[in-house]
């Protein structure tokens, strides 16, 4: 099963490096992999499912970004879902989705705009709190 799983994480990483580099040239493959990626998103639970978790939000929405808000919107309420629920799941600090999460939030934003306004709280309070934590710098 391990070996599945990554390569299907190595899949999911070189969907989303694509899609980031052909940015709207990806239209045509939109709806081949869009659907498989919330599938994965939805479906794949359990500590050993998180890296691939985090590598499909990275790609799905990388290739929101590169096939604008007009192709995306009918998929962006059930990605800004699948990323409240992970979000609201109370993750670990040390959570391999983590910085996937991070940056989905901030890529759906730049898709979204003023649509993303009301994810904004849930997104920024994270963030506010990562930014307030006193490091532990020993010298």
């Amino acid at each position: 099963q391990n070996g599945k799983r990554n390569v299907q994480e190595q899949a999911v990483t070189a969907i989303a490096a694509i899609a980031d580099v052909v940015k709207e040239n990806f239209l045509k493959y939109y709806d081949h992999f869009v659907p498989l990626l919330k599938n994965i998103l939805w479906k794949a639970k359990g500590d050993d499912f998180r890296q691939l978790r985090g590598r499909s939000m990275e790609c799905v929405t990388l290739i929101a970004i590169g096939v604008g808000k007009k192709k995306f919107a009918p998929d962006a309420k059930a990605i800004l879902d699948i990323l409240l629920e992970t979000e609201k799941s109370n993750l670990e600090y040390d959570d391999p989705q983590l910085p996937f999460l991070r940056a989905a939030w901030a890529r759906m934003c730049n898709v979204l705009q003023q649509d993303f306004a009301p994810y904004l709280e849930i997104a920024l309070a994270p963030l506010l709190k990562s930014a307030s934590i006193d490091p532990d710098l020993t010298v």
